[in-house]
């Protein structure tokens, strides 16, 4: 079972690694001043990260196997993809008003200052440091509390978990087929299991985010983080962000399962270029 302790471990650290229909050129403005652009940007090199940090980690794959892994997981998994499929849903569910309002939200001073503060998070020394002052993060109940409350607001835990049932069962399929191509596999059997290892790790997802989320806004004080949740609560914010979500969920699915039927013919010998 190698391959499927592979994928759980992947998706574990993964996790820690948050009308009238609008124009193009509308949409685009929003995904770029909100940050979700650059946050979409960033998840195929995120996603090659984790498989790296998964082969680390114990009972790693074979080199070619992994070298299968990382060329399909380059090839599939594309931002460019991604990011056309986030903005198709959003001009086709925010009207150009509800866009303008976004917009000029995102360009005030607020809506800068937590932008800034989000960004701040990806550094490689933020993460370092992230985990060092966990504790103290974590004494501010107050922040606590809120932090939750944007994992709510964001579906930020419950979109990981799905997508690890999914992925898991997809990735590891993958790879029993590429190893032995005429070798019928238990779907449901292998649901069964990775379900075990996604209950199991969604204390420590849930924990990941709230600790990014206190993180990213320790520096800015309660009222402003008032501000910033009634701004999250606005009916044209949560439509925004449950189309950001369900777009996200949905082009991952597509590319992942792309990811899985490519790495499944290369294993094979059917592909002689990758």
């Amino acid at each position: 079972m190698t391959a499927l302790r592979f994928t759980a471990c992947f998706w574990l650290l993964l996790a820690f690694s948050p009308c009238g229909y609008g124009s193009t050129a509308s949409v685009a403005a929003l995904m770029e001043r909100s940050g979700l652009a650059e946050q979409v940007q960033r998840i195929p090199a995120s996603v090659r990260a984790g498989l790296v940090h998964a082969q680390r980690l114990g009972d790693p794959l074979p080199e070619a196997t992994f070298d299968a892994m990382i060329s399909s997981a380059r090839r599939t998994i594309v931002a460019n993809d991604i990011l056309a499929a986030v903005e198709q849903s959003l001009a086709q569910t925010l009207s150009e008003s509800e866009i303008e309002t976004l917009l000029a939200w995102y360009q005030s001073d607020l809506g800068r200052e937590i932008i800034a503060a989000e960004k701040r998070v990806t550094s490689e020394q933020a993460q370092a440091e992230m985990f060092a002052t966990a504790p103290s993060l974590y004494r501010d109940q107050q922040r606590v509390a809120f932090a939750r409350q944007l994992d709510d607001l964001f579906q930020a835990s419950d979109m990981v978990i799905g997508l690890q049932a999914y992925t898991g069962t997809a990735v590891f399929s993958a790879l029993t087929l590429g190893e032995t191509p005429n070798h019928e596999v238990d779907i449901q059997a292998v649901q069964q299991q990775i379900l075990k290892e996604i209950e199991a790790s969604r204390p420590l997802v849930e924990q990941g985010i709230v600790l990014s989320f206190l993180y990213a806004y320790q520096n800015l004080d309660m009222a402003k983080l008032a501000q910033y949740q009634s701004f999250l609560e606005r009916p044209a914010t949560r439509r925004f962000n449950d189309t950001v979500a369900d777009s996200l969920n949905q082009a991952l699915q597509a590319g992942i399962t792309d990811f899985a039927r490519h790495l499944a013919k290369l294993l094979s010998g059917d592909l002689r270029r990758s």
